[in-house]
């Protein structure tokens, strides 16, 4: 199997812990001191896609918006993508360069 068809099906069998996620996001937003409507301007998502986060309602957010998420409100990457159920995509990442390097 190649390493992205690898990834991608591992990706896929994980579960999101909706409470790690959510207390994430939130606490990461209070932190900054700002509101769902600013964050959701700044990652380019909708206001109700940030309270569904923050509720616990979308199981398993895109990897390109916990990226965002990260980036804004300065919480670690691999935290998010942990809570957001793809720490196996994670752990491949970390021990497997030649996923990385699409070798």
């Amino acid at each position: 199997m190649n390493n992205l068809k690898k990834m991608k099906n591992t990706a896929s069998k994980s579960k999101c812990d909706t409470n790690a996620l959510k207390d994430l996001i939130e606490n990461g937003r209070r932190m900054k001191k700002i509101s769902q409507r600013e964050l959701s301007r700044k990652i380019g998502i909708s206001h109700a896609s940030v309270n569904d986060l923050e509720k616990g309602r979308i199981q398993k957010p895109s990897m390109e918006i916990l990226i965002s998420i990260s980036e804004e409100l300065d919480i670690s990457i691999s935290e998010l993508l942990k809570a957001a159920g793809y720490e196996k995509l994670l752990f491949l990442l970390n021990n497997d360069k030649s996923i990385i390097n699409n070798e």
